[in-house]
């Protein structure tokens, strides 16, 4: 790294939003530093620092570092005894000179004495220093001692006495354990789960998928300085599953580095899942991650000379996983549009004759579909116009592994990667409206994206004719769509509430991606369509800015105790990263008695095989055997099997026989049981969480009342006489200390998430719907409100002043706040 990138980081690490962050950045500097230049820096930061505590740190940190670039050892001839009656009679400024001179071999003789230089009372900056100094070389008999200071004042010295016992002593923090791990502050949250790791390993990664289910950047930097002491194999899940989630760019940067350089067999292929059903910025990095994955894989040398197999069964995989998803999106129109229009859509004429296709094609005939599908797919299998050119791609075997495999099967290609010339290129405007339905059709479909965007003018004026054709229309937004023109916006919105199906699913899909603001409170509403092609397109715009929302509206599809809806969340999960749905899939097939229902969701688990489905995959044979659901049993154990198999001969899991797999499997299913059989500790997410998510106002108060009693408990020890009055007193001036002036959003780039806290605004309604709210604020920002889940708003006239409570958590692309309403009030 050049010089200039090192001075770029350390001040970023510097300018760091979060407190316990700057802190921690000058507790590194103070620690590794010896560089002039440091100082400049450390001096720039200082000029604009506004936080008490990390400007003593901030002056401490030049001191030190100018007296350690000096190189002299004030302590040389000074015996132990000599030291302390000199460290006793010294100035603050002289006491951390005599600390910061201090050779190694000097700290580690002078250790068991340095707790007496310790002052509970005394100034906390020095009491920082001794531990920084001699923390490491402690005996670990008086590391006790020091909890009293995870109370004090100081947020300084709380991070540093924790970080301390984290990595010395973790079981001396115990008692203190359940309070941090529902700090707000996301440092000190990280370091207790550090701590709990060398506890309870299981409880400590369930607390860090916990502390990053926020997807805000902060707590991800957390978690990844902590990730660092704690088993790869065991937080890859876990990362893998926020990159799913995720869209902030830093967030999933940030990740990918992680995961980068941590060479992993498995990772290349869990990547490409998440990219198969992401666009744009997001797009983009996790191609670089897949990337770099297999290039850091080969430069490990892993596995010796055998790279370049692997690499070619990763892309034959992927071709599969193309040629699979392009058929079950094909299935899922085939119930539901008309033949015409879906050989267009589909072009199925040109991609049939792709031998990869018709394989697949041919494959989901044995599929649980409907008659419907399947009498179309036999008569695309025996067209003779498919038939009467076959031919078998040839992938080049040179380049590097997205070009090769997004030339065949991704979303964007499997649509456009074979345009034909309308037939009548020369005269489309003459002609067109002389054609008969499927010609129009055929030739709107034929275009390429140049002639699409020549004949642009005509093209709106047929798509707002309202005598025209809603398959003309619909076939305009979706080539419209294909090509990334968002000119057909006033199309769209004409025609969302369409009658016809297939238009109204183009008009969702297209005003998702081109006019989501202005779509976003009619939402909710498209969301209750009884369509499956509506309410499919409605939560494929939602996975893509709010993937929690569209998984929780999957949910209650799913477990409606009613056979259509389950039908129809089945289908919608093709739009889902199977990561974020798997343990959703594996709640509704643990109680499913339907056949149809039971293949439908198992496909899922066939489809995408991972190392975590195994132990998914046991426990529910185990529970269908309970349940005595015998052939169900029976077709998980084969399904494992086939998942065990691909893993094995792809090397993402070690080379064990069958045997020695379900005998591990059998082991820890008996201690997952033995688990849930013990009393939740009181450090555990199910003791430390409820089963209605806590606001950040209910955490807040959680967290003051836990930091008041420590606050009691230390007075009345120090203070027997103190009255209960007292204490109320503390109580309220520690409430009216710690409460903020305003709780504002974060300050945020455009397009990331917001951290979660209580807003109060007011302003005019812009738009109005049940779904929800656009509000123009008195701040200047514009808000897209959302109802709390289960309810719906009330219909404002545009204009209307309203003051509402509510969550901010995400900034969209045009700066937009969207947020969670939780309270609203007309203003008269």
């Amino acid at each position: 790294m050049t010089e200039n990138k090192i001075a770029k980081s350390i001040l970023e690490e510097l300018d760091a939003p979060v407190r316990s962050f700057r802190l921690y950045a000058i507790e590194k500097i103070i620690r590794e530093s010896n560089s002039p230049e440091i100082i400049d820096l450390l001096k720039k930061r200082k000029s604009v620092e506004d936080d008490s505590e990390c400007l003593v740190m901030l002056e401490h940190a030049i001191a030190i570092i100018c007296e350690r670039i000096k190189g002299s050892d004030i302590t040389e001839n000074l015996s132990d005894k000599d030291f302390l009656e000199k460290f006793y009679q010294a100035e603050n400024n002289e006491k951390l000179l005599l600390l910061s001179s201090l050779k190694t071999n000097r700290v580690k003789s002078l250790a068991e004495i340095a707790l007496k230089l310790l002052n509970p009372d005394g100034d906390m900056s020095i009491n920082l220093a001794v531990v920084r100094t001699f923390g490491n070389f402690f005996p670990n008999a008086f590391l006790k001692d020091l909890l009293l200071y995870l109370r004090c004042n100081h947020l300084f010295m709380r991070l540093a006495v924790l970080e301390l016992l984290v990595s010395k002593a973790p079981d001396v923090l115990k008692r203190d354990l359940p309070r941090f791990l529902i700090h707000q502050d996301p440092r000190i949250r990280s370091l207790a789960i550090r701590g709990l790791a060398q506890i309870d390993l299981e409880e400590a990664l369930r607390h860090l998928e916990l502390l990053l289910e926020t997807s805000d950047p902060n707590v991800v930097i957390a978690a990844l300085q902590i990730s660092l002491f704690l088993p790869f194999d065991r937080v890859k899940p876990i990362f893998l599953k926020t990159l799913s989630l995720a869209q902030d760019p830093d967030i999933l940067s940030r990740i990918g580095i992680f995961i980068e350089n941590n060479p992993d067999l498995e990772v290349p292929f869990r990547i490409w899942e998440l990219l198969e059903k992401t666009s744009g910025t997001k797009r983009e990095i996790l191609q670089e991650i897949l990337q770099n994955s297999c290039r850091n894989i080969e430069k490990a040398q892993i596995l010796g000379n055998d790279y370049q197999k692997y690499f070619e069964t990763l892309k034959k995989w992927i071709k599969k996983r193309g040629a699979v998803q392009w058929v079950r999106e094909l299935i899922s129109s085939l119930d539901n549009e008309e033949i015409e229009f879906i050989k267009e859509n589909f072009q199925i004429n040109e991609k049939l004759k792709n031998l990869l296709l018709r394989e697949t094609l041919q494959e989901a005939l044995k599929w649980s579909i409907s008659s419907k599908a399947s009498s179309a797919i036999q008569d695309f299998l025996l067209s003779k116009d498919i038939d009467s050119e076959p031919q078998e791609k040839v992938e080049k075997s040179e380049g590097n592994i997205q070009k090769n495999a997004e030339e065949n099967f991704t979303n964007k290609t499997s649509e456009a990667s074979s345009e034909t010339e309308p037939r009548r290129t020369g005269s489309f405007e003459i002609d067109f409206p002389e054609l008969v339905h499927e010609e129009k059709i055929r030739n709107i479909a034929g275009l390429s994206a140049d002639l699409f965007k020549k004949h642009k003018a005509f093209l709106q004026k047929i798509s707002l004719d309202k005598h025209e054709h809603s398959d003309i229309h619909a076939i305009i937004l979706k080539t419209a769509k294909r090509f990334e023109d968002n000119g057909y916006v006033d199309c769209a919105r004409q025609n969302f509430k369409s009658r016809t199906p297939q238009l109204a699913q183009a008009a969702v899909e297209y005003l998702g991606e081109f006019d989501f603001d202005w779509f976003f409170p009619f939402l909710g509403s498209i969301l209750q369509s009884e369509n499956i092609r509506i309410k499919s397109a409605a939560i494929k715009v939602l996975t893509k800015v709010d993937l929690k929302q569209s998984i929780s509206a999957i949910r209650t599809m799913l477990f409606k105790q009613n056979q259509e809806s389950a039908e129809k969340a089945l289908a919608c999960l093709i739009h889902f990263d199977f990561i974020a749905v798997r343990q959703l899939l594996f709640e509704f097939i643990k109680n499913c008695t339907s056949d149809k229902l039971f293949e439908a969701a198992l496909f899922f688990f066939k489809a995408n095989p991972d190392p975590e489905n195994l132990f998914l995959l046991a426990q529910l044979e185990k529970k269908l055997l309970i349940n005595n659901q015998i052939t169900f049993s029976q077709t998980i154990v084969q399904t494992r099997r086939e998942n065990f198999e691909f893993l094995k001969s792809t090397q993402q899991i070690p080379s064990i026989n069958w045997e020695n797999s379900e005998s591990s499997l059998k082991m820890r299913l008996l201690e997952d049981e033995e688990s849930k059989r013990k009393t939740p500790a009181p450090y555990s997410v199910k003791a430390l969480t409820k089963e209605a998510p806590e606001t950040d106002f209910s955490q807040y108060i959680k967290q003051a009342a836990s930091e008041i009693y420590y606050l009691a408990a230390d007075s009345f020890s120090k203070y027997p006489k103190f009255s209960f009055g007292s204490i109320l007193i503390i109580a309220a001036m520690y409430f009216y200390a710690i409460t903020p002036a305003s709780i504002t959003p974060a300050q945020k780039t455009i397009g990331s998430q917001v951290f979660s806290s209580l807003l109060t605004t007011e302003g005019n309604v812009v738009q109005s719907e049940t779904g929800g709210i656009i509000l123009n604020a008195q701040d200047g920002k514009t808000y897209l409100l959302q109802p709390a889940a289960g309810t719906l708003f009330a219909k404002y006239n545009p204009g209307t002043k309203i003051k509402v409570n509510c969550v901010p958590f995400r900034i969209t692309e045009n700066g937009s706040i969207r947020a969670q309403c939780i309270n609203l009030n007309v203003i008269k």
